[in-house]
């Protein structure tokens, strides 16, 4: 008679066990809400990096070099530093008063044997002489080819105002070479009516290679003088025969 009661017993222990087991995993398995919230907590603040970063990104900017050229234009593809042309005022011998002078920087241009040279004359005015119907400059000079984009200095570099007709001139020496850019026409009165034109070679030693000066200017130069704002006008060819050049026909 007290067997139902037995089994009834052992039914009850056995869904008891079978509760707390079931209690107890639910007890060991992690609060899906609580790590959310904890891993909110430790989480990096994105917005706040981004300051961060913004902050370095500005002390970089702060530490960097400036940009540009603060001395003049940039000379692009031939690679020079071209400086802004000054005006400095000379007591000039012979004469009672200074006399204010520019800075005479020239870029040049020629081709020979198909290689294209630019040059660029830095020409620093350092004394003066009065000739009686006019006062001369003297020129303290720095020079420099581009060939291909490689610049090298030139030696022995003389810029030449030319006498009371302002006839102008350079010279310089590269490799074994002299050089000597010239006028190929003048006009009334011996007087040049345009900038340097030409080309005048011979060796170091004077001997003559190639007088490109002739009337059919065979070594052809274009030169601009760089402004008071560092810029200068195209390097293009406008040249014409002078007007009252009897010698190459000028009329």
């Amino acid at each position: 008679m007290k067997k139902p009661c037995l089994e009834r017993s052992w039914t009850l222990l056995l869904a008891l066990a079978f509760a707390a087991g079931c209690g107890g995993d639910d007890a060991q398995e992690p609060d899906a809400d609580a790590d959310a919230d904890a891993e909110a907590d430790v989480a990096p603040d994105e917005g706040t990096d981004a300051d961060a970063e913004a902050e370095t990104g500005a002390d970089a900017d702060a530490d960097a070099e400036p940009d540009g050229d603060a001395d003049g234009g940039d000379g692009g593809a031939w690679g020079f530093d071209i400086r802004i042309p000054r005006e400095d005022v000379l007591d000039c011998d012979g004469f009672g008063e200074p006399v204010s002078y520019g800075d005479a920087d020239w870029l040049c241009s020629f081709t020979r044997e198909d290689v294209e040279t630019v040059v660029y004359l830095q020409a620093t005015p350092v004394s003066c002489t009065s000739s009686g119907m006019s006062v001369l400059p003297a020129y303290d000079v720095r020079g420099f080819v581009s060939r291909g984009g490689t610049v090298v200095p030139v030696e022995h570099a003389v810029y030449d105002w030319g006498g009371n007709h302002n006839n102008d001139s350079f010279e310089f020496d590269l490799d074994e070479l002299h050089y000597r850019g010239y006028h190929s026409s003048f006009g009334w009165g011996w007087r040049c009516c345009h900038s340097i034109d030409c080309l005048i070679l011979t060796t170091r030693a004077g001997d003559p290679v190639e007088d490109g000066c002739t009337c059919d200017r065979t070594i052809p130069v274009v030169c601009v003088r760089v402004a008071t704002d560092g810029t200068w006008p195209p390097l293009v060819d406008t040249f014409s025969v002078c007007p009252g050049d009897g010698t190459c026909g000028g009329g």
